[in-house]
């Protein structure tokens, strides 16, 4: 599954991709909370890398 979500997240055009910053800044509060679970958002189900990867995408407890 990790390779169809790095093949997913690299086919995201740029203009809608998070920077590089932003999107490790993100992965690092993610896993850092109690929701996150082997890659998914227990809260919403979402896969956190993905979502991360969005620039427009928020964490739905608002956490960035």
């Amino acid at each position: 599954m990790a390779d169809y979500l790095e093949t997913y997240i690299e086919g995201i055009p740029e203009d809608e991709k998070a920077e590089n910053q932003v999107l490790e800044e993100r992965l690092k509060v993610c896993k850092e909370c109690r929701h996150f679970q082997e890659g998914l958002c227990g809260a919403c189900g979402c896969y956190v890398a993905l979502r991360a990867a969005v620039k427009k995408q928020k964490c739905p407890y608002k956490k960035w």
